[in-house]
């Protein structure tokens, strides 16, 4: 209870920010750190007419029930994004419903949505009675079984990084490491990341999602027999970086399909089902090392990669393609046949209007995410991802075995079970964080996340500097832990797949996502250096910790002045909120 109502609390305080993006009523956002920007012109364009959309592009018109007659131009309203006619504000679509006429004038020009009427005047419409959501008769069942699947993509991501860090106090020996080997041991999956992201964007925009999956798994389950079977460190490294490649790819391709095939209204549970199968992943590292631990059988750790990736490649041969990215490559009735499995036919005509608009005449070009409007959706995406990563929670993840032999574990077999028990309350905060998101919204939980991270890092540093070891190290780094798998671990993936158009979603994620895996790589590697130096000078590690937890104070300063709320807008919605031109005063 007071975990919820301290969350209500940050929401309160955030939307008081006039820094800050604010909502305002169904969907319009403003920013003013320098110039106001509302959200959504409200322009008319084929949403508003999705029977001709269809028609024009091959896709049979489907017959529409009698209740969905009633009012002849109930889809238009819809189209608009309004669940309220008596609370739309955006002006020009306001001038529309009054006069009947488009607000902007029509394209001409273009084959992908041109209708074959110019004005659809509206005769009737009771502007009280609230218009039907299509999304609320959503196959929550078969999207969440498909979000499902590709969330393995981020089990194996979690489980072939966290695997290390148990299976390093044993390769130490084995091999005779030095420090230096150590650390790049424990990052050479990293190095491959700084590429494959932009990799994985690349080839996900050229052959789909669901094929850059099944390569991605492909690399896992090469990485996992070379690991397994290595006779020297360099061979190891080798087949770390190959692994790393399939980290890099599925990072942003799992969140990236999960969030383009998920109704508006649930997307934000179903892309952090990616963020929970993160943390299983994690836990069943914990698990299967903790369980080796005894034979001290490292080879097997990561030879155990096999059987998730199995799995994995089963499920992807049922599932399908994403719908925006078949509309990209013109295959429009494929899409429209998902579309429709997932939440009707009515809900599929609309859809289909609304992703053409997003795409029409638009070429991807790297360049475009500096565009004015766009680069401030850059800026928060690779502000969150290095964020994330530079806060020193993920570090601790990491490095636990590690910690807490020095916190008064010294067994390998031990740090290694407190660890996972951390990893087990790791996965109810990730829970509770998949039940709050579409509930109380992104920006109140980065906000609250942000807060009891340092809070938590605080905290550790004291009782490292006062040498205070026990249960009460890894409790308080439960603290911390859990603030972060509630806020900006899931919500950073989430809003990186959100916040870019269509057309830009893969490229902005690849750079977001290289960003985040450089970020990664410098503080898992300067991490033992940090650790040291503080020691060194200040007799306890405690400083490496403070460090961490200013981060996480300039974290959220970063969320409440830039972050914006997305809960229940639609993907088409927020790419075009960065471009939109201001309403007509």
């Amino acid at each position: 209870m007071l975990l919820l109502k301290g969350i209500k609390q940050i929401a309160k305080l955030s939307r008081r920010n006039t820094h800050a993006w604010s909502r305002i009523d169904d969907g319009c956002f403003s920013f003013a750190v320098s110039c106001p920007l509302l959200v959504g012109p409200g322009t008319i364009n084929a949403a508003a007419h999705p029977e001709d959309s269809s028609t024009q592009a091959g896709v049979k018109p489907v017959h529409q029930p009698k209740s969905a007659r009633r009012e002849k131009d109930g889809a238009s309203a819809t189209a608009l994004g309004a669940r309220n006619s008596s609370s739309i504000t955006c002006i020009p679509a306001m001038a529309y419903l009054l006069d009947g006429q488009p607000a902007c004038p029509r394209r001409t020009d273009s084959k992908r949505f041109l209708t074959s009427r110019e004005t659809l005047p509206i005769t009737k419409m009771n502007m009280t009675e609230p218009l039907p959501n299509p999304s609320e008769h959503a196959n929550e069942l078969y999207v969440h079984l498909i979000s499902l699947v590709a969330a393995v993509g981020g089990f194996l991501l979690t489980y072939d990084i966290v695997i290390m860090s148990g299976a390093i106090i044993f390769m130490k020996r084995d091999f005779h490491l030095s420090p230096l080997a150590v650390g790049f041991a424990m990052t050479s999956a990293m190095i491959a990341c700084f590429f494959s992201p932009s990799f994985g964007g690349w080839l996900s925009d050229r052959l789909g999602r669901k094929k850059t999956l099944l390569f991605a798994a492909g690399l896992f389950g090469l990485s996992a027999v070379g690991t397994a079977l290595p006779r020297n460190i360099v061979e190891f490294n080798v087949f770390r970086i190959i692994g790393g490649f399939g980290v890099g790819a599925a990072c942003i391709v799992s969140p990236m399909y999960i969030a383009e095939i998920s109704p508006a209204r649930i997307r934000g549970r179903l892309v952090l089902l990616n963020q929970l199968a993160n943390v299983v992943g994690a836990l069943a590292s914990y698990l299967v090392a903790y369980l080796l631990s005894f034979s001290g059988n490292w080879r097997w750790m990561f030879g155990s990669t096999a059987v998730p990736v199995g799995i994995f490649l089963t499920g992807l041969l049922f599932v399908p393609e994403s719908p925006r990215w078949l509309v990209q490559k013109n295959r429009e009735q494929e899409a429209f046949n998902i579309l429709t499995r997932i939440g009707g036919a009515d809900s599929a005509q609309l859809e289909m209007a609304t992703i053409r608009e997003s795409l029409v005449e638009k070429t991807c070009k790297l360049a475009d995410l500096v565009k004015p409007g766009i680069r401030i959706a850059l800026l928060i995406a690779v502000g969150l991802a290095v964020l994330q990563q530079l806060d020193g929670v993920t570090v601790l993840i990491f490095y636990a075995p590690m910690i807490m032999q020095q916190a008064g574990f010294p067994k390998a077999s031990e740090a290694i079970r407190v660890t996972m028990i951390i990893g087990i309350w790791n996965l109810g905060a990730t829970l509770a964080a998949v039940w709050l998101v579409d509930r109380v919204g992104r920006r109140p939980l980065l906000l609250f996340g942000t807060l009891g991270m340092a809070a938590g890092l605080i905290v550790m540093g004291i009782f490292f500097h006062m040498h205070i070891t026990g249960p009460l190290v890894p409790l308080v780094m439960m603290v911390a832990v859990a603030a972060y798998v509630m806020s900006i671990a899931p919500v950073a993936w989430l809003i990186m797949s959100e916040i870019f158009p269509n057309h830009l979603r893969g490229k902005g994620m690849a750079v977001a996502s290289t960003a985040l895996w450089i970020s990664s790589f410098a503080a898992n590697l300067v991490f033992p250096v940090m650790t040291e130096y503080s020691e060194k000078h200040f007799g306890s590690a405690a400083g490496a910790f403070w460090v961490f937890a200013l981060v996480c104070i300039g974290t959220f300063f970063f969320c409440w002045r830039l972050v914006p709320e997305t809960k229940g807008r639609s993907l088409e919605e927020i790419g075009r909120s960065w471009t939109a031109a201001p309403p007509v005063p």
